[in-house]
């Protein structure tokens, strides 16, 4: 009887101990059922039919809704209690991956590991990755390492700074230097992205036809004063034999030794991105303003068989076009060949528009004499 009564007690005991402790955990549950906003770990709402009229007298938030997606208004609004349910638990897994694929400013994951589950629970995402980007797929798919992950998202943020710095060009690395002022500093290794008229014209494109005279008006002058210093030094023609005229010296050093030197055109020029998002011709004797500055960026100059062809081709263009010898006697005045092979000729500048012609002058009537002084002139002469 003792037993029972001490059981008794020890059971009331228990009880008064987890009514005290389980009470304030019952009130919560019991609060979270009320709440008509309360929802479960998916996402989906405890009691649907609340937390919809809650949202339906709520415009700013039905306004907010519509704005975001039309058709999960529409479900508010007009849906089964299961398609409405369903919105909810999209919603979540929204919220839910977007909140994972939050970064800091310079592109790290605010949560790493959340960043990189979410990442690797998309398949879609995952195949498009490892198409486009192998070494970022393996670091997704097999490092644990957070900050082998933070690196590469830190480098895949540069490359997209870079992008948009270098709008007509592709990034190919990016790297992290210091300045003589200790300050950190990103520096980009790009090459030019080309236009379809670049990769598939014969062509030189306009608006590199200017640069491109001023590449072949280096070469002529570099070309016409060595032949002119080999000829007064008499180095050019075989000892006992009589000197070519200049004229065809001349001709020869510009047509053999600069228009038709494939070399030359195809592995001294080429094509850079530029700074107003066209790509330039550089090279040799190209003064060219819209280049980026060296310590902007690492510049990868595309060369190519087209582009040598292109300028081997004007290059046969101009030298046809003027007289070798005034082009000697401009070259010994230590004149500047540019002017006269691409200003004269229209390429650097745009040709003037006809003349408008003057309006024809209306010849002037002698006036008519009166009758009375016809008359008296007539007497006169009589």
């Amino acid at each position: 009887m003792k037993a029972c009564l001490l059981v008794g007690a020890c059971v009331a005991a228990v009880a008064a101990v987890a009514a005290v402790v389980l009470r304030p955990h019952v009130e919560e549950a019991l609060a979270f059922l009320k709440d008509p906003a309360s929802v479960f770990s998916d996402g989906s709402a405890v009691n649907p039919e609340a937390y919809r009229a809650l949202l339906l007298n709520n415009s700013e938030a039905l306004e907010s809704l519509g704005q975001q997606n039309a058709t999960w208004r529409r479900i508010v609004e007009a849906g089964t209690l299961d398609e409405f349910q369903a919105f909810l638990r999209d919603m979540r897994a929204t919220s839910v991956a977007t909140s994972a694929f939050a970064r800091n400013p310079d592109g790290s994951a605010v949560n790493p590991k959340a960043f990189r589950e979410q990442w690797k629970a998309d398949a879609a995402r995952m195949e498009a990755l490892e198409a486009s980007d192998p070494y970022m797929h393996w670091v997704v798919a097999t490092q644990d390492d957070d900050e082998v992950f933070q690196d590469m998202l830190r480098g895949e943020e540069s490359k997209r700074r870079g992008e948009e710095k270098f709008v007509n060009a592709d990034v190919m690395a990016t790297m992290t230097m210091l300045t003589e002022d200790g300050e950190e500093k990103e520096l980009h290794q790009v090459q030019p992205r080309q236009t379809e008229e670049e990769v598939g014209s014969a062509a030189m494109p306009d608006y590199m036809k200017c640069a491109a005279c001023g590449g072949v008006a280096h070469q002529f002058t570099s070309a016409i004063a060595a032949t002119l210093a080999a000829r007064e030094a008499g180095t050019i023609s075989n000892a006992g034999t009589k000197p070519e005229p200049l004229a065809a010296e001349l001709l020869d050093a510009l047509q053999d030794g600069v228009c038709r030197n494939m070399s030359l055109w195809t592995h001294e020029y080429g094509v850079q991105p530029g700074v107003r998002g066209t790509n330039v011709l550089v090279g040799p004797g190209i003064v060219q303003d819209d280049q980026f500055p060296p310590e902007d960026a690492l510049l990868q100059t595309q060369h190519g068989n087209l582009w040598g062809r292109r300028l081997a081709d004007l290059c046969q263009q101009i030298v046809v076009d003027h007289d070798e010898l005034d082009l000697a006697h401009a070259v010994a005045r230590d004149e500047d060949l540019r002017p006269t092979l691409c200003d004269v000729a229209g390429v650097c500048r745009p040709k003037k528009a006809p003349a408008v012609p003057a309006p024809k002058k209306k010849a002037r009537k002698k006036p008519k004499k009166a009758p009375a002084a016809a008359a008296a002139a007539a007497a006169a002469s009589a």
